[in-house]
């Protein structure tokens, strides 16, 4: 799907232009607007990546000003896009963290290049969904960050997981739980256990330790593990 960009300008000919050059470049335009009021209303009722604003415009509200509300309300990347680049406006602007800032005329590559990387800064702020995962607990869906889980004990055709504050028996084999959380930094260290290798505090020939928890290491997992941590 194409990344939605509302554009923000109170000069028709450049708001039009921004529109032209962007369609062209196969982003979808969601809405041309040139004021706070309806820079709100928009993003209130559509889902938008990324916002093209200029920085002086008529009304009681400046670029800079509803950048500020954006950052607090909505989840959509800002590029400025302004004809003043004196320190005075930089240094307003820069308080904003902007993904991108884009000065009057631009050209083409310059637009393309700086959107291209305004996209990427929204997808890594998005990514924090893949960082945590959600566990059923009787009729509730527990919230686990990865970085919090310890490690995973097989039990039977189930497995206990073990977080810093709690331990959560899971009905699946310990093999489906390590296939799940591999590309997050766990790791197989024995036929009944995988370990978040970032917990780890100690590593001797027959044992992890993460914490007060003593874990068995094969030793035919020990070379693996060792290949996946830092020595220094």
């Amino acid at each position: 799907m194409n990344q939605r960009v509302l554009i923000v300008e109170d000069e028709a000919l450049i708001a039009d232009h921004l529109a032209a050059e962007l369609t062209d470049l196969l982003y979808e335009i969601s809405g041309i607007v040139d004021s706070a009021d309806q820079v709100f209303d928009h993003l209130s009722t559509h889902e938008v990546e990324l916002v093209l604003l200029d920085i002086h415009l008529g009304g009681h509200m400046d670029g800079v000003d509803i950048a500020n509300v954006i950052n607090s309300k909505f989840n959509s990347a800002i590029v400025f896009v302004t004809s003043n680049s004196d320190s005075r406006t930089l240094e307003r602007v820069k308080h904003t963290e902007p993904a991108g800032f884009i000065t009057k005329p631009f050209k083409r590559e310059q637009l393309e290049s700086t959107l291209a990387l305004a996209i990427g800064s929204v997808k890594k702020q998005n990514k924090h969904h893949e960082d945590a995962f959600f566990l059923k607990e009787k009729h509730a869906l527990i919230k686990v960050n990865y970085q919090d889980v310890l490690y995973a004990e097989a039990n039977d055709n189930y497995c206990f997981l073990y977080t810093k504050d709690s331990r959560f028996l899971l009905s699946q084999t310990l093999k489906s739980v390590e296939l799940k959380l591999s590309s997050s930094g766990f790791a197989r260290c024995h036929r009944s256990y995988v370990v978040n290798l970032i917990a780890i505090n100690k590593i001797e020939p027959r044992a992890i330790f993460i914490g007060d928890n003593e874990i068995p290491l094969s030793e035919s997992y020990r070379s693996s593990i060792l290949d996946r941590v830092n020595l220094f």
